[in-house]
């Protein structure tokens, strides 16, 4: 039988590996190789991080990439969505998803403790 930690752990990397997955596929790579990437990911978090606890505040998020600002400034000065796809190399549904996951986190920001948009990623 496992253990309650052993359960929140094993949900924690599966969670992580499926997220890295939905990712690297929605940047164009093959299911295989995104499915690889994601067990990759999660695996190396238990190697480097073993034996270290490590709690995230509830209202706590990484920073937004530097790639994913610079898309989301594009689009709001109008870069037509073919220049978009072009110019970063991915699919129109993509950028859509980035440009709506740095909407919410800008307004997360900007007032904390609002929920408009349930987290549906």
């Amino acid at each position: 039988m496992k253990s309650e930690m052993e359960e929140k752990r094993h949900w924690l990397l599966t969670e992580l590996a499926e997220y890295v997955t939905l990712v690297a596929q929605e940047h164009g790579l093959s299911t295989d190789s995104a499915d690889q990437l994601g067990i990759n990911v999660a695996n190396f978090i238990c190697e480097h991080f073993a034996g270290q606890l490590i709690t995230f505040p509830q209202d706590y998020f990484f920073k937004l990439s530097a790639r994913d600002l610079k898309i989301y400034e594009d689009w709001r000065k109008r870069m037509p969505w073919q220049q978009l796809v072009i110019t970063y190399g991915m699919t129109e549904g993509g950028l859509r998803k980035v440009i709506k996951r740095v909407e919410k986190r800008i307004l997360k920001r900007s007032q904390p403790g609002l929920e408009l948009f349930p987290d549906d990623e």
